[in-house]
């Protein structure tokens, strides 16, 4: 479509083709008595308003400010701009040479605000001009756990696991790998000394074995149990008590699998009766030593049952017969020198004398 407006210079060349044209045709027509008025003619000027952003275009993290500034040609232009935003907040309309807003994305995808700026000169509203803000969301670093030894213990003493721990949120990034980059760098710059802080050291066990019941009844002797409580099975504060933990579990491996063993002596005094008659059998003391893992009462018991049971064959197998003797009377001296006669001699030597 052509512009009908034309500028000063196309109607001033208009003007003088009509003024010569005007000329030529008088010099061919009658004289004209009078006076030719003429009214000046105004023309449309051009409007001079522009406008230039910079930057021309924007992308900014949740949470910050925008930075555009807007310049002209001419002194003295002003700016207005309305703004259309999607899934943001804190874009408004406005008036000014800067547009200096702090945007919120309140997505989790870019969002943006789109504004269009008129420059205007006086009167004279210049080409709008439009600006397209993105805004990134942010993201947050998802839980991050590292394990870390504690390495200040004393010698001899071994430091604890501790995990560390950066929680999810903690950090924020423009990208989720960023905000996750954060979260790790914390753990490895502060990890070990968290676990040297707050972990714990212990000692471990030395090799134990040689373990001996030690909880049967009164009277009853413990086993010896054949068991071994490796090294380093138990961990505590000290070196006593990681090895006193696993002297706790030796025993109580031998009281739940030793045995006790209980004694009893009893014994009896027997007669030896199976003498030929007219013997007398002697008297024989017979001892018998029982031991029973069961308990005194049954040690005791078997003891007195073997002392009833084979203290009489043992008297009657072990004893001696004794015999007395019978009256004995009319002695006669017999050890006289050669040639003596002994006389004879009254003595009676009692029956069981001897």
């Amino acid at each position: 479509m052509k512009n009908i407006f034309k500028t000063k210079k196309q109607w001033s060349m208009t003007f003088i083709v009509m003024f010569y044209s005007l000329v030529s045709f008088a010099q061919d027509c009658p004289s004209i008595i009078g006076v030719i008025k003429t009214t000046p003619t105004k023309f449309p000027e051009t409007c001079l308003a522009d406008v230039f952003a910079s930057p021309s275009a924007q992308t900014i993290s949740t949470g910050e400010t925008t930075a555009i500034s807007l310049v002209a040609t001419k002194p003295n232009t002003t700016y207005s701009w309305t703004v259309t935003q999607v899934g943001l907040t804190g874009a408004t309309s406005g008036t000014g040479n800067a547009i200096r807003q702090q945007l919120t994305n309140i997505g989790s995808e870019t969002a943006f605000a789109t504004y269009v700026v008129i420059p205007k000169l006086g009167n004279c509203s210049g080409a709008p001009v439009t600006i397209v803000v993105n805004v990134r969301p942010l993201y947050r670093n998802i839980v991050k756990n590292s394990t870390f030894t504690k390495n200040n213990c004393g010698n001899g003493a071994i430091g604890s696991t501790v995990i560390y721990t950066v929680a999810e949120g903690t950090y924020t990034g423009t990208t989720q790998l960023a905000a996750d980059a954060l979260a790790e760098n914390d753990s490895k710059t502060n990890g070990q000394a968290y676990a040297d802080a707050n972990g714990t050291c212990s000692f471990e066990n030395v090799v134990k074995s040689g373990f001996v019941r030690d909880n049967c009844a009164p009277g009853g002797i413990g086993s010896a149990v054949v068991y071994t409580v490796g090294v380093g099975k138990y961990r505590a504060a000290t070196q006593a008590a990681a090895d006193l933990l696993a002297q706790n579990d030796g025993q109580a491996y031998a009281n739940a699998n030793g045995t006790c063993t209980f004694s009893s002596t009893k014994s009896g005094s027997f007669t030896k009766n199976n003498c030929d008659v007219g013997g007398t059998g002697s008297v024989v003391v017979y001892s018998k030593m029982i031991t029973s893992i069961i308990s005194q009462e049954d040690a005791d018991t078997l003891a007195q049952d073997d002392v009833n049971l084979n203290g009489q064959a043992n008297a009657n197998k072990t004893g001696t017969c004794s015999f007395g003797n019978v009256a004995k009377s009319g002695f006669v001296r017999n050890n006289c020198a050669v040639g003596g006669i002994g006389s004879a001699v009254v003595y009676t030597v009692a029956a069981g004398k001897y």
